[in-house]
């Protein structure tokens, strides 16, 4: 063992700065301490002391980076080492653990430059289908959901202060493929949408003069303005994603002709020119669902 890799596990090496908002209460002193090796660990490929990491207390799938949540898997995914990512795996990584922005260990491949890495990666990461992503929610499989619908919404601070001069919420509607959602469907859009209602209810309106929502749908029943979240979702091909996303992982994906789900999700206060989305394509490649030739739009 060499004089590196001795600082770092007697935690001489400075480690990761842990920041004040960590609060997971599973996440050991003795993981925090050992967090900032880790990353040494990963990017120079050595095992032996990631396992010694291991033994000392290190968490194989809490976050060793507190800004982006990433876990060990993440950095290894990030420095494009094969070896450390199937090291890592074989210690009981979790291939499908999300980071602060809901991005899995096989998601940065997206933004990989070099085919044999890639390959040397993709090939790495390679996993079985389970149960979970077998599980189908409106004849649509639970992962592509998750990759469409992202995070739960956050819960409300109840004890923060009230914004100042802030309008009244507006209601969201929410239609699926232009159909009210259906039931199986609600406690996942209650997760994501508290309080959402289904587009059925909406009627064209003009808003009071003082409103400031520039909202042109209301409750029917209630007469509340509010907005329209329209979710289109349909079995599609790799095939057919969009050129202009250069990346080698949707060429790979273009080529190989995998199964996919097209999506398209769409906000609206009412109007023909009233709103904007975000859209592209989720794609099964090696045992993931990938978002691949995502693009946004305002209208």
């Amino acid at each position: 063992m060499n004089r590196l890799s001795l600082l770092l596990i007697l935690g001489l090496w400075p480690a990761t700065r842990v920041l004040s908002h960590e609060d997971d209460p599973d996440v050991t002193s003795e993981h925090r301490d050992l967090r900032g090796a880790a990353k040494a660990a990963v990017w120079s490929g050595n095992t032996t002391l990631m396992d010694a990491l291991l033994k000392a207390g290190l968490q194989v799938n809490k976050p060793v980076d507190p800004e982006d949540g990433q876990t060990v898997l993440h950095v290894a995914v990030s420095a494009r080492k094969p070896d450390m990512i199937r090291h890592l795996l074989a210690k009981g990584a979790d291939p499908l653990a999300l980071d602060y922005y809901n991005d899995k260990p096989v998601d940065d491949l997206a933004r990989c430059s070099d085919e044999k890495e890639l390959n040397g990666c993709l090939e790495a990461l390679k996993r079985e289908l389970a149960g979970h992503d077998r599980r189908m929610l409106d004849e649509i499989p639970v992962p592509v959901w998750r990759e469409v619908l992202g995070q739960p919404a956050k819960t409300p601070d109840p004890l923060a202060p009230p914004v100042k001069d802030a309008p009244p919420p507006l209601v969201i509607f929410i239609s699926i493929n232009d159909l009210d959602p259906v039931p199986e469907m609600k406690p996942v859009l209650d997760a994501h949408y508290p309080g959402w209602r289904p587009g059925s209810l909406i009627e064209p309106a003009e808003p009071p003069a003082n409103a400031r929502h520039g909202s042109i749908i209301r409750d029917k029943k209630t007469k509340e303005f509010g907005e329209h979240v329209q979710i289109t979702l349909a079995g599609s091909s790799s095939t057919s994603i969009r050129q202009e996303d250069k990346s080698l992982l949707a060429k790979l994906a273009r080529g190989w002709i995998a199964p996919a789900y097209e999506f398209k999700v769409r906000t609206t206060r009412g109007g023909a020119m009233n709103g904007g989305g975000w859209a592209g394509h989720v794609v099964l490649l090696n045992g993931y669902w990938i978002k691949l030739g995502t693009f946004g739009w305002d209208e």
